[in-house]
């Protein structure tokens, strides 16, 4: 009985430990991802006058997530970064109404 507590203590202190080491990024990262997602929402939506950023933070899979609204319509952007930590964009949760993609821009992302 006390090696199954004592192995599932290990078991535990090593996934908490794990998660905590997954998310270490910098405060630039976190800057650097809020002005990937305003610059992705300007340059692949059709009108969209207003884009306020309400949340820039860890995701559960690892990366960044960044939460907030574009013309008071909310979305969802994930940030994943590599091995070296450059990040790049991952997708986009939009809620109902949001603005259209531009037309040249549904199949690709445009940069």
């Amino acid at each position: 009985m006390r090696w199954i507590k004592l192995i599932c203590l290990i078991t535990a202190i090593s996934l908490l430990g794990g998660c905590s080491i997954l998310n270490n990024y910098s405060e630039d990262q976190y800057e650097e991802a809020e002005t990937m997602a305003v610059d992705y929402l300007n340059k692949n939506y059709e009108e969209i006058e207003t884009i306020e950023i309400d949340s820039v933070e860890d995701s559960p899979m690892g990366g960044i997530f960044v939460q907030g609204r574009a013309n008071t319509i909310g979305f969802n952007i994930s940030i994943s970064s590599d091995s070296q930590g450059e990040l790049s964009f991952s997708s986009i949760g939009e809620e109902e109404g949001f603005p259209k993609s531009k037309e040249e821009c549904k199949d690709v992302i445009c940069k």
